[in-house]
């Protein structure tokens, strides 16, 4: 969950009046240190692929915040294991880093426009903020504008058609006000959220144990209930075709949104990790380990024992970012992702889907074969599987 600070002025300030200053110099250009928490570098790299955006194949695309993103040419920016941003373009081969600077975390990183990122960051002096970096021109800007919200954290920005949507001011009972900035004009959609991501054409978002969507499209549209939970506070969600997936504080369930009906899954999932194809949904277990959830039979499997704080599905591989090893204290700690980001082939992850097989009994018959389940499974032993280290 999103903690509450105060982010510092000032730093901004610097941060950003730095860039402004800086020229280009045999391809990269690096700025004097104004402190030894503030050292920063911005490099450059020739694009040379014009290989389609995987994400464009898919027929609705869940944009949320992530350690993870691809542009139009399938170069892939990422948020490196020691600080900074990398990218690795296109043909798999060069890599170069984009930017860095000491005594900043980076967590989050979209490429939403042709040579613009936008970095997301976090020190010991506030919880986080949004920068845009133009990767031509070697400049930086805030990624919000508004008096209001220069003192304030920002959580969760995305970029979305040509507006920016937010989470900022926090209540007393730290729920935030969800909004949408387009050019100068910023409008609140919703007040009291936790959490908020954008499939299709519609904006989702939770209020307490409700969840509601707005469409986007329609200007003036009034936000519709999806769904109310009868089984405690909502800690995370995600919608994939007809289905939803939400966690309580010990559980998880599925919706098939068109019948209505649920079930209790066997394993608790953190279910704001959710990465989708066309035919399965990927979790990261609160308990660790990769499980993937047929988004035809509702089938949930344990595919890896590796655990991850993030995962997110690029063209044909599922990308997995270090976690806390302290969250995970009954886990073996190599199977916990760390020193950087890792990842798995899909079609090697689903091959392991008869290791651990878990069913969603409530749910009709056609969908779930009662049949199925884990001790009473009778499959040949395989492999575990190793994933592979990504970048830097």
């Amino acid at each position: 969950m999103i903690k509450k600070s105060i982010v510092l002025i000032w730093a901004i300030a610097v941060f950003i009046s730095l860039f402004a200053s800086c020229k280009k110099e045999d391809g990269s250009s690096s700025l004097p240190s104004v402190s030894s928490e503030l050292s920063s570098q911005i490099t450059s790299s020739q694009n040379t692929s014009s290989a389609p955006n995987p994400q464009q194949q898919t027929k609705s695309i869940l944009v949320k915040n992530s350690f993870l993103s691809i542009d139009a040419a399938g170069d892939i920016f990422y948020c490196g294991a020691t600080g900074g941003i990398y990218r690795q373009l296109a043909d798999g081969k060069s890599l170069s880093k984009v930017y860095s600077a000491n005594g900043y975390e980076f967590f989050s990183v979209d490429c939403f426009e042709p040579d613009k990122i936008c970095v997301g960051f976090r020190s010991a002096k506030f919880d986080s903020s949004y920068i845009i970096f133009n990767l031509k021109d070697k400049t930086v800007e805030n990624a919000v504008y508004g008096d209001e919200f220069e003192p304030l954290n920002i959580f969760s920005l995305v970029h979305h058609k040509g507006s920016i949507y937010f989470l900022a001011n926090p209540d007393r009972y730290n729920r935030y006000t969800l909004y949408k900035q387009s050019g100068q004009q910023t409008v609140p959609l919703a007040s009291g959220v936790n959490e908020f991501f954008i499939y299709g054409d519609s904006v989702y978002y939770n209020v307490s144990n409700n969840i509601f969507s707005l469409n986007l499209a329609q200007e003036g549209a009034q936000a519709n209930l999806v769904y109310s939970s009868a089984d405690g506070y909502l800690v995370g969600f995600n919608i994939a075709n007809d289905r939803l997936l939400y966690s309580t504080e010990t559980d998880s369930f599925i919706v098939k949104l068109s019948s209505d009906s649920f079930s209790r899954l066997p394993q608790k999932l953190n279910a704001w990790t959710g990465s989708f194809t066309d035919t399965d949904a990927f979790f990261c277990g609160s308990n660790g380990g990769i499980y993937a959830l047929s988004l035809e039979t509702s089938i949930l499997s344990k595919v890896s024992d590796y655990t991850a704080e993030d995962i997110k599905i690029i063209g044909d591989y599922l990308y997995l970012y270090p976690a806390d090893k302290n969250d995970y204290p009954e886990t073996e700690k190599e199977l916990i992702i760390s020193g950087g980001i890792y990842r798995f082939a899909v079609s090697d992850l689903l091959s392991q889907q008869n290791k651990d097989i878990y069913t969603s009994s409530s749910l009709s018959s056609s969908e779930v074969s009662s049949q199925l389940t884990s001790s009473g499974f009778s499959q040949p032993e395989v492999k575990p599987l190793v994933p592979e280290h990504f970048g830097r």
